[in-house]
């Protein structure tokens, strides 16, 4: 749609993803159809809202500022911002960031990259963190993001940020194993579900059909947290450059090659001045042969079975974490007393003290118990499928045993 085209997310060290709606380019031009679905999406708003709520005044502002932007030429639409002498007005509306609108791991500092990833309906985002070695995957929906402009009041401010916060979905982290100071992510131009782990140590490649999974769950689901049976296949990381630990040789840059003479190709550029490049599908066939030979070998224990349910932990032991992070949680927080104070009568320092407990509250303590009833519910799916798998196989035995006796009397 042209509300997420228009849209920048930005990454913060912590993990939290921000947005900022509409960045505008001079003389760009999109498809009439696409400008004129989600003008029908903002009108959709203006009607279905009260004309005395934030979502509302949000809804408004939004379509007049497209339709100053935007000038209509025949099958498409071109963005003007400054015609001639003319400047449009909202040239000097300044945007509002917007967020989080993806949940993070509280007390961490480790995310450096962002980038899109395919995801089909959703908007896709990889997020690649250093020392952790990890890279989230997470989802977003299409129109989720709005404009905004810091015209907004206070008030309208907070209510908006409260329907957009946490408003994606963290899919899937997938580990890489990859020391590194500092990273970046590149998109594969030939396959859609690869992506490549850069840092100075090496390149790792990752392969996911895990936001396009979850996006197909999603729509015939119409909920953001489908509850599904179907598990995704397991998403696959292998290294596809190595720089030698003794060496000083650290990785500069890289890039993807479609090249018809190099063919599916990544090129890495070193420190010495020189170029390296791996055929990306020769190292990508080579780790599935590996991986298909370790799962043969899986195959071949008789106790597989037996070890899945060993390794699952006793429910006290996987939330004692959380409870101790909830505990913690509520000992920092402050109690307030005493009557309510007029709007006009609110000194910057009560905003601020607002704010910080705010802050700390959704921080140290909402998300912790967002994760508690995650894991429960998970626990409470995980019994009842137990449940009704021991159910079927008392039913079979039951008439194995009808059967035996049948046999019995027969005889």
């Amino acid at each position: 749609s042209l509300l997420c085209t228009l849209t920048v997310h930005l990454l913060k060290a912590s993990g939290q993803v921000m947005a900022a709606s509409p960045v505008l380019w001079e003389n760009a031009v999109v498809p009439a159809s696409v400008f004129d679905e989600s003008m029908e999406y903002l009108n959709h708003l203006l009607q279905t809202q009260h004309n005395d709520t934030p979502k509302y005044r949000q809804a408004r502002a939004a379509t007049f500022a497209l339709h100053e932007a935007f000038t209509r030429n025949g099958d498409t639409c071109t963005c003007y911002l400054n015609s001639g002498n003319l400047e449009s007005p909202i040239s000097g509306w300044e945007l509002q960031i917007q967020g989080p609108i993806v949940p993070s791991d509280p007390g961490l500092n480790t995310a450096a990259a962002i980038e899109p990833f395919f995801s089909r309906d959703l908007v896709g985002i990889a997020i690649g963190h250093v020392n952790n070695q990890t890279i989230d995957l997470a989802v977003l929906p299409c129109s989720a993001i709005l404009p905004r402009y810091t015209l907004e009041d206070s008030q309208d401010q907070l209510a908006l940020d409260s329907l957009i916060q946490e408003l994606g979905c963290l899919v899937e982290k997938v580990q890489v194993q990859q020391p590194a100071s500092t990273c970046a992510l590149l998109r594969d131009p030939v396959l859609e579900n690869m992506l490549h782990y850069v840092s100075e140590t090496g390149v790792m490649s990752v392969t996911s059909n895990s936001l396009k999974h979850f996006s197909s769950q999603v729509r015939e689901s119409n909920l953001m947290s489908p509850v599904t049976n179907k598990k995704p296949p397991p998403s696959k990381a292998w290294m596809s450059v190595t720089v030698p630990k003794d060496s000083d040789i650290t990785i500069k840059g890289a890039a993807v090659s479609c090249d018809a003479l190099l063919g599916h190709s990544l090129v890495v550029f070193l420190s010495n001045g020189l170029v390296s490049t791996v055929n990306l599908t020769q190292t990508r066939y080579r780790y599935e042969a590996t991986l298909a030979n370790d799962t043969a070998a899986r195959f071949q224990d008789k106790d597989e079975a037996y070890k899945n349910m060993q390794a699952t932990p006793a429910f006290h032991e996987e939330i004692r974490p959380i409870i101790e992070e909830i505990e913690t949680g509520l000992r920092g927080m402050t109690k307030w007393v005493g009557s309510s104070t007029n709007t006009k009568d609110i000194k910057p320092g009560e905003v601020a003290a607002v704010i910080e407990l705010r802050d700390h509250l959704e921080n140290n303590l909402m998300v912790h118990l967002k994760h508690l009833n995650k894991l429960r519910y998970n626990r409470m799916v995980m019994l009842r499928k137990m449940c009704q798998s021991q159910y079927a196989q008392a039913k079979e035995i039951y008439k194995t045993v009808e059967a035996l006796r049948a046999r019995k009397k027969q005889a």
